[in-house]
């Protein structure tokens, strides 16, 4: 009865509220056209946590949207955003978004791209949170809403976004610009060589997973060799070590690859970058 009494007082404050243009309760689900009720934070990386004390609940149920994640997530909210975080920072490749109340609560948030995630168990008790990272972040505006399992519930607690530079993995990545396949060896630091072919026009990658991903990186160096002639007559071997990319995920994407080519007005391949 005590949960009910407050929620009373609640709904009292917000009907309240509609009157003054803030929280809007009149449509039936998250509506992104409008404005977030708690205004926008500026994710910064390296700043620990951003947080704000917001309230969960409202009449539009999120099982209306198409959710990426978690189709059946369940959960009730306003239809303008609770709150949007900002992202201007290309450093930025991990959003952790919490909420922490005392209640049964609900996390969505859409990406810039229009991508919904929802969250109802995954952070502390019964509430949400949602970790996204490699490709799904994207600068621009993260509209969030903070739902509540239960329709006539609603629990005021705290909302925090922690952004992070995290990049797990050491990236080299090799083309083949030429018109033949080609044969080389790598190894990574003083580990056994292997060897791989490359068609042409093809692109390959190869990584290594860093101790700490947001810390001080160091991986073992990246050495590949390989013969300049082709196979063809005496061995011309070339060995050269590569430098490594810090990436967010295992592709060449955003990565600046070394391509073998032919050297110019010569019947013999080298590395370029």
């Amino acid at each position: 009865m005590l949960i009910r009494h407050k929620f009373t007082i609640v709904v009292i404050v917000l009907l309240t509220t509609v009157f003054t243009g803030s929280l809007v309760y009149a449509q039936s689900s998250p509506d992104p056209t409008l404005n977030p009720a708690y205004g926008t934070l500026t994710a910064v990386e390296g700043r620990s946590v951003i947080e704000e004390r917001v309230l969960s609940g409202g009449n539009a149920d999120i099982s209306r949207l198409n959710i990426r994640n978690n189709p059946d997530c369940h959960g009730y909210t306003t239809p303008q955003p609770t709150i949007s975080v900002r992202v201007s920072d290309s450093d930025i490749t991990r959003l952790i978004f919490e909420f922490m109340s005392g209640g049964d609560t609900t996390l969505i948030v859409r990406n810039p791209d229009g991508l919904w995630w929802c969250d109802d168990d995954d952070g502390e008790g019964l509430n949400g949170a949602l970790s996204i990272g490699g490709g799904d972040v994207e600068m621009g505006t993260y509209d969030i809403w903070i739902g509540s399992f239960w329709s006539d519930e609603s629990w005021r607690g705290t909302f925090s976004v922690r952004a992070m530079n995290y990049r797990p993995y050491a990236m080299v990545c090799i083309e083949n610009a030429t018109s033949q396949s080609l044969n080389f060896s790598y190894r990574w630091g003083s580990g056994n060589w292997q060897t791989s072919t490359i068609r042409p026009g093809a692109q390959l990658w190869f990584s290594k997973e860093y101790s700490s991903p947001t810390g001080p990186r160091n991986s073992p160096a990246f050495v590949i060799d390989f013969d300049a002639n082709m196979g063809g007559g005496a061995d011309d071997r070339e060995t050269y070590t590569l430098e490594r990319t810090a990436s967010p995920e295992q592709s060449c994407d955003g990565i600046n690859a070394y391509t073998f080519d032919f050297v110019s007005g010569r019947n013999r391949i080298n590395l370029y970058r």
